[in-house]
């Protein structure tokens, strides 16, 4: 029987409490501090407010602190908001998939043997905290990049004490195009770190599609690393989104990831980027994969198809041949989205992904297998996902 090969697209390292004091240069040091661990805690009640009197053992819950600039960028402090919707069996699966690993604080380790005890040949590793830890609008470039950095260098360090398989997403910051530039060249020179993570809420007075960004853009794509783009939950830059949904926080965080991806490709589309850098790649995660499907043709067609097979300013090609030459999207496993991405885009724009490390990527031990075991879908597309398209997004050794 043949065996499959996976690459695991999107997984995620947990920020310890040092990093800062040990990574991060010292006059930048007192204007951050945060971390974010897995603990362990009383099961919330019912109404979700307090500790269930039921005997119920200690179940895990996802703590996020970060404070920037004396700024909170993940808004007021919520004690219930990891746990909030869950049900109990929910809380029995974080426990089973998590728990050895957050009584460890997730160390290396603990990616090496889910790698070697999940058939996951490589994992691609973004941030956590690192989302949200240039979100403070006063921020300036140099700041904003010395706090990257100092991820950055975590990151390297982290990824050689897991060993093989482990791929960094260096993490940058848009206010200083120039300097993010450099610093995607520094991590893949000293770390062969694979891709680059960029947040897709813009910074201020600057988009994705503004010529100043070029240079980060033509850098990338000299290197052959794509751009994951990532959205992140409540991120005080998509307040312009999230202003719609006050009180909504699981509705917020929905809206952030899938518009935050749509109006991210729009930009990069419509704004001329691919057409300017047609070697640079994109890769939209953790906002599903049904989006895409529709998304490109649409923007083509307008409102009612009004504008479909109109030549667009700017470009000399139509946005779903940009998409399927540039683009690339991380679909879940039980993703419904996938067969209608494969009739409506191609089989080779998706990749696989686990999201290992957050309560959503509670099922990574299965992820493999549950792709394999996805009906509808031929097991050449499977092996696209899984394994070929990768190949194609990120600069990884089929070896």
């Amino acid at each position: 029987m043949e065996t499959l090969k996976f690459i695991d697209g999107d997984a995620h390292i947990l920020e310890p409490e040092g990093i800062w004091q040990d990574y991060l240069e010292k006059k930048y040091q007192h204007l951050i501090n945060g971390h974010v661990r897995w603990i362990r805690g009383s099961t919330p009640d019912a109404s979700g407010v307090g500790p269930s009197d039921s005997g119920k053992k200690d179940s895990l819950s996802f703590e996020l602190e970060l404070e920037v600039m004396g700024q909170r960028p993940l808004g007021p402090r919520d004690p219930n908001a990891a746990t909030r919707g869950f049900q109990d069996r929910d809380l029995d699966e974080l426990d089973r998939a998590y728990g050895k690993w957050a009584d460890q604080d997730f160390p290396a380790g603990a990616y090496r043997e889910v790698m070697d005890g999940c058939g996951i040949d490589h994992m691609i590793l973004y941030p956590t905290a690192g989302f949200w830890t240039t979100g403070v609008a006063e921020m300036d470039g140099e700041t904003a990049m010395a706090i990257r950095r100092a991820y950055n260098r975590w990151l390297g360090d982290f990824c050689q004490e897991i060993g093989q398989g482990a791929c960094g997403a260096a993490s940058i910051d848009l206010r200083d195009p120039g300097k993010a530039a450099a610093e995607v060249r520094r991590c893949v020179k000293e770390y062969d770190f694979k891709a680059v993570h960029l947040n897709p809420a813009p910074v201020p007075n600057l988009r994705l599609y503004d010529e100043e960004c070029d240079v980060l853009w033509e850098t990338c794509a000299e290197l052959g690393v794509p751009i994951g783009l990532h959205p992140s939950a409540n991120h005080p830059f998509d307040s312009g989104l999230l202003d719609y949904l006050p009180g909504l926080r699981n509705c917020r965080t929905t809206v952030s990831f899938v518009m935050g991806s749509m109006l991210a490709c729009t930009a990069f589309i419509m704004g001329g980027v691919l057409e300017r850098h047609p070697e640079l790649k994109l890769v939209f995660l953790e906002s599903g994969c049904g989006w895409a499907a529709f998304w490109p043709d649409r923007l083509e067609a307008g409102i009612q198809g009004g504008t479909r097979k109109l030549k667009i300013q700017g470009l000399n090609r139509t946005p779903m041949e940009y998409f399927q030459r540039q683009c690339f999207v991380a679909a879940d496993q039980d993703d419904p989205g996938i067969e209608e991405l494969i009739d409506a885009v191609g089989d080779h724009v998706i990749v696989g992904a686990t999201d290992f490390g957050h309560p959503e990527g509670r099922k990574y031990y299965k992820a493999k297998q549950d792709l394999i075991d996805l009906p509808g879908v031929s097991m050449e597309s499977k092996r696209k996902i899984m394994w070929d398209n990768a190949l194609r997004a990120y600069p990884i050794s089929a070896h």
